[in-house]
């Protein structure tokens, strides 16, 4: 495996990164900003997919559950159906189905693997929606009806 610095948004610097690659993790972290995410996910995913079909690289996608409504968070399956109730779950469903339509017409063999959180030193949900309010003297934000 090789890590390759690029910027995502630029499709040269995309196909570079991906040239050679058997696999390609997608693994992108963006600000937690629906201005920046309409912004640069499409485009970002658009760029993404079109280096992996052109260079014959499977795609695996990191991906998040903002496309999914609390209805169906207990029993996810690929079967799930996408119901956002976010802008940004409206983000993530977009780009999830740009992958999903590619791989219907043939033209990628990927997956999407997705998770309820992505833990880092300095960025996890709990530390957005309830430290920092905190902090802040604020409520502390909750996913879940508690």
């Amino acid at each position: 495996d090789e890590l390759f610095p690029a910027d995502l948004t630029v499709p040269e610097q995309v196909d570079q990164a991906v040239m050679g690659s058997k696999v390609v993790y997608l693994t992108v972290g963006l600000p937690y900003d629906i201005k920046v995410w309409r912004r640069v996910w499409p485009t970002l995913m658009r760029n993404v997919l079109d280096a992996c079909i052109r260079h014959g690289s499977k795609l695996v996608f990191f991906d998040n559950i903002y496309m999914y409504d609390r209805e169906h968070l207990q029993h996810m399956t690929e079967e799930t159906p996408m119901r956002p109730t976010s802008k940004k779950g409206l983000i993530r469903e977009e780009i999830a189905k740009m992958l999903l339509k590619e791989t219907a017409a043939g033209k990628l063999d990927a997956l999407i693997a997705r998770s309820a959180d992505f833990i880092a030193p300095t960025n996890s949900i709990l530390v957005e929606m309830v430290y920092k309010n905190l902090l802040a003297g604020k409520k502390a934000d909750w996913m879940a009806d508690a």
